[in-house]
Order: structure tokens, then sequence, then C-alpha cells
């Protein structure tokens, strides 16, 4: 109200003043509130996370005694679940005060994260394992993930799908649509 009345309305109205005071107050509630706000919100796509996790067991838990076919799946997924987790967590330490009301209206977003990046995790495995996206490190190739002697690498791959889901995404469109239209570019 102070810096209204200076900046307004008072008969010497000092608008530089005023937008001095705006500033200040705008740090001072990031300052009280940015770092619980950001808190807040890694522990809701925590708890995501840890769902997808869940998820993650029953996926190992399917291909040991239903499906051979999904096994390394469910090492990805959970491992991506932390890459993702991992990803926000280092990207979101600090909070302007134009970002607040994105980090309290986030009822479905989280979880909707989450899923996309099991998801996208599952879509990356699924392309190495048919060979149109072929990678290797260290003379093995990625698409042994699904090997039980390779668990390690399928939870690394799922780590590093989960850090760059943005960056994964895009490719795994390219690598889609030349897939699908080799002839097109």
């Amino acid at each position: 109200m102070q810096a209204a009345d200076i900046g307004c309305v008072s008969q010497n109205a000092d608008t530089t003043l005023a937008a001095a005071a705006l500033e200040q107050i705008r740090a001072d509630i990031v300052r009280r509130k940015g770092r619980q706000i950001i808190y807040s919100y890694l522990w809701c796509l925590g708890f995501w996370a840890l769902w997808g996790i869940g998820v993650a067991a029953l996926v190992v838990l399917v291909a040991h005694f239903f499906l051979p076919g999904l096994r390394g799946y469910g090492w990805l997924i959970g491992g991506s679940m932390v890459g993702g987790w991992l990803s926000v967590a280092a990207g979101r330490r600090e909070v302007s005060f134009n970002d607040i009301p994105d980090f309290l209206d986030y009822v479905h977003e989280p979880a909707i994260r989450m899923f996309f990046v099991g998801v996208l995790a599952s879509i990356f495995a699924l392309f190495l394992q048919l060979n149109i996206l072929p990678m290797s490190v260290a003379n093995i190739s990625l698409s042994s993930f699904s090997d039980p002697d390779y668990i390690g690498w399928a939870i690394a791959i799922g780590v590093i799908a989960g850090i760059g889901e943005r960056a994964l995404s895009v490719q795994l469109i390219a690598r889609a649509q030349n897939a699908l239209n080799p002839g097109k570019r």
C-alpha cells in the first residue's frame, strides 16, 4: 500500500522509488517462500517417482514370471524415475517471482511428467532393442539391456533417459519419422 501510495497517488509521486519498493517486496517473497515452494514440488514429484518405481517393480515381476520379453524394461523404468527426478531437482534450485504461480498450481503436472518419463524410457528401450537406434558403449550393444547379466546397463540407460527426457523425446520423434519415411528428409 505504501509503495502504491508513493508511486501513484501522493502529491510528489515517485515512480522510481515505488518500483524499487516493489522489487524489494518481490525479492522478500522469493526469499521467504521460494525454497519452500521448490521443496514442496520436489516432494510431490518424488512421490510420483516412487509410484513409477512401484510400477517398475511390478514389470520386473511380470517379466520374470510371465512375459520374459519384458526383461530389463522394469529396471529401465525404475532408473528413468530416478533420472527424471534428478533432472528436475538439479534444475530447480532457485525460483523467480514470476515462476511462483507455476509451482503453486501443480496438481497433475508431476504425475504426468513421471508417466511421460517412464513411457519415453520404454520407447527408447524398444528402439534400442529393435536396432532403430543402434548404440553401444565399450563394445557392448545397449540393446542387450534386457539380458539378466546387464541389469546395471538397464538402470543406467533409464537414468540417462530420465535426465535427458527433453532432448531424448526430440531425438526419438526424429528417429521414428526417419524409420517410417526413410526416403523423406
